[in-house]
């Protein structure tokens, strides 16, 4: 298999001009056709070639993510286990490749208020009748402290 890279087509661009220095009028219109769709062709190469090298660098952060998504929800999995209190339970499974970033928590008695104090202390949770609260430490945004102070703040709401 060929595979075409913008420093291959930028030589046989240079071939042509050399060879385009040396031909007659008849000569030099066909050439420079070819020079045209060479431009474009050289284009269209290198846009391919810097989207190849971001997917690249995507896909490298984007691997980079789902590592730390599984450290922060391990260590928001630990902060609430060591949660002294007979009140929450951990709904979701423990496996982490069957959870993704989300843990569902359900916290006895308790009611929507929970929720709403959770959120004047500018935590953001998704609450589910009658007494889950949904927390997901997105990895993008969420940093360990963040996790951290999230579960202190529960355990003084409890």
């Amino acid at each position: 298999i060929y595979v075409l890279n913008p420093e291959t087509i930028q030589f046989e661009h240079n071939k042509i001009i050399n060879i385009l220095l040396k031909r007659t009028d008849s000569e030099y219109l066909f050439f420079e056709s070819i020079l045209f769709f060479n431009r474009m062709i050289l284009m269209i190469i290198q846009g391919l070639y810097k989207l190849e090298i971001s997917m690249k660098r995507i896909i490298v952060h984007s691997i980079k993510k789902i590592k730390k998504s599984k450290k922060l929800t391990g260590f928001f999995e630990y902060l609430v286990n060591e949660i002294a209190s007979d009140t929450i339970e951990i709904i979701t499974p423990t496996n982490p490749n069957e959870r993704g970033c989300q843990l569902s928590l359900q916290v006895k008695n308790a009611d929507k208020n929970l929720h709403k104090k959770l959120t004047e202390n500018n935590i953001i949770t998704d609450w589910r009748e009658p007494d889950v609260i949904r927390c997901a430490p997105v990895p993008m945004y969420t940093s360990f402290e963040d996790v951290y102070h999230m579960v202190k703040t529960l355990e003084s709401l409890l």
